[in-house]
């Protein structure tokens, strides 16, 4: 079994390593801008110096106001002769730094194999310079090289930059990024701590809930939660056990009913089979007595195991016609009851559906059966077809149903003023939930049941 991991952990791990990813990527994108920006800066500087340094036309450079608004860093020159000794400045202008620094530019640059083109830099010491080489040929003056001499040799200009100043900015800025991200880090840390904190509180008190709910504990008081999202889950979980019980009440009020109405009629034969055994009952009463209530119960223990097994019966989906169903329920009624009752039956053609063809045939023996028993004489069965349903009307010429008793009937163990109407009709009411929808009204003289099919 894979082992789980820990949400505090988790969380705690996270935000830092986000916030550093943010600060690394910043750092990243700051070095890359100073680069350029300071590369950017330092070319006309540098460019300048060449232009001085090298002297191609007897002319005076031209400086406009766009000039003197840029800004320029102070450049140091090395010029060498690279025929005769690369390693050695020559020129009459270096200061004891500037001699200094071009010995050891001279040196460093002289451990490269190859050098880039354009600028690049270099790193001596402590300090930081960029530079940049090009190649001239004329006559060397000791300050400049002119492209008109007489005596032309060739030279090496060698303009560099100290940069050691911006660069320890860049370092400073480096070092208070690092500040913040500590700074950042440790606060969204100890924030997250602190948030962790109140929910385990409210996990903790919320699992004490949930094991009082697991163990149907009565007034369970509502868990303390800080939380709205743990809000959300104590009241689901408040209304799942709430239809829990309401599930718990029903099953234990139908084993009740269930086990009242099984009494009755057991009741009933008990005393009639002893009346006839002493001879106080008529026998033949007595039997027809037996006979009837007999019937009652088998036909409640029936219903009942259809029930039971209802709940877990996975459904087997075919087509079915519900005319022939109609059919075949009627005659299996009216041959098994000795009632004078007629059946007129009026169905459109291709009255066909999808559904358990068990089902069905069960939400049609009960509705039939149910209106065989109250009829006088006749049971009219109607249905039609429309475009996305089949309705079918079944009206028995009974005595009717009260208005007040209607809405009643469809409720298990329902009893109406002087009869019981089981638990058929609360099995029609929930297997007509798969497929459609089952209504019911009543006048004097006629009750009428319809059952609407989608399709």
């Amino acid at each position: 079994m894979n082992k789980r991991k820990k949400l505090s952990n988790s969380l705690l791990i996270i935000p830092p390593i986000s916030i550093l990813s943010v600060f690394i990527f910043v750092t990243i994108i700051f070095h890359v801008i100073m680069k350029g920006y300071i590369t950017e800066i330092t070319a006309d500087s540098i460019n300048e110096e060449f232009v001085l340094r090298y002297v191609n036309e007897p002319e005076m450079t031209e400086y406009s106001l766009e000039t003197y608004n840029r800004i320029f860093f102070p450049v140091h020159t090395i010029i060498v002769q690279p025929q005769k000794d690369p390693n050695k400045y020559i020129g009459d202008w270096y200061t004891d730094r500037e001699k200094i620094e071009s010995e050891a530019i001279l040196r460093e640059l002289s451990k490269k194999d190859e050098l880039k083109d354009g600028q690049t830099s270099v790193t001596v010491g402590d300090q930081s310079y960029i530079f940049e080489r090009r190649m001239y040929t004329g006559e060397f003056d000791g300050y400049f090289i002119f492209a008109a001499g007489k005596e032309k040799e060739p030279y090496e200009i060698i303009v560099y930059i100290n940069t050691t100043s911006v660069q320890s900015i860049v370092k400073l800025m480096d070092k208070f990024i690092v500040v913040l991200f500590t700074i950042f880090a440790g606060l969204s840390v100890l924030l997250i701590s602190l948030h962790l904190r109140r929910i385990n509180i409210s996990f903790r008190n919320l699992n004490k809930y949930l094991l009082k709910v697991g163990q149907r504990e009565k007034d369970i008081e509502k868990a303390d939660v800080l939380y709205e999202e743990f809000e959300s889950v104590v009241d689901t979980i408040d209304n799942m056990s709430n239809l829990i019980d309401k599930s718990e009440n029903l099953q234990k009020s139908f084993f009740q009913n269930a086990s009242h109405e099984l009494r009755t009629p057991l009741m009933s034969i008990q005393g009639y089979t002893e009346g006839i055994m002493h001879g106080v009952i008529d026998k033949e009463k007595g039997l027809g007595v037996i006979y009837k209530q007999s019937k009652k119960m088998s036909r409640l223990v029936d219903d009942i195991l259809y029930l039971s097994k209802f709940e877990t019966k996975e459904l087997d989906e075919r087509e079915v016609d519900i005319s022939d169903v109609i059919y075949e329920s009627s005659n299996n009624i009216s041959v098994g009851n000795n009632k004078d009752i007629s059946f007129k039956i009026d169905l459109d053609d291709d009255l066909k559906i999808i559904g358990d063809e068990e089902l069905i045939e069960k939400v049609f023996d009960n509705i039939i059966s149910n209106a065989y028993r109250y009829a006088e004489t006749t049971i009219k069965i109607s249905g039609f077809k429309s475009e996305n349903m089949i309705k079918i009307d079944i009206v028995g010429d009974g005595n009717g149903i009260e208005l007040t008793e209607i809405e009643h009937i469809f409720e298990r163990f329902y009893k109406e003023k002087e009869e019981n109407f089981g638990i058929g009709l609360s099995i029609v009411k929930d297997i007509m939930k798969k497929y459609g929808d089952v209504k019911v009204s009543s006048m004097i003289g006629e009750t009428k049941f319809t059952l609407e099919f989608r399709i």
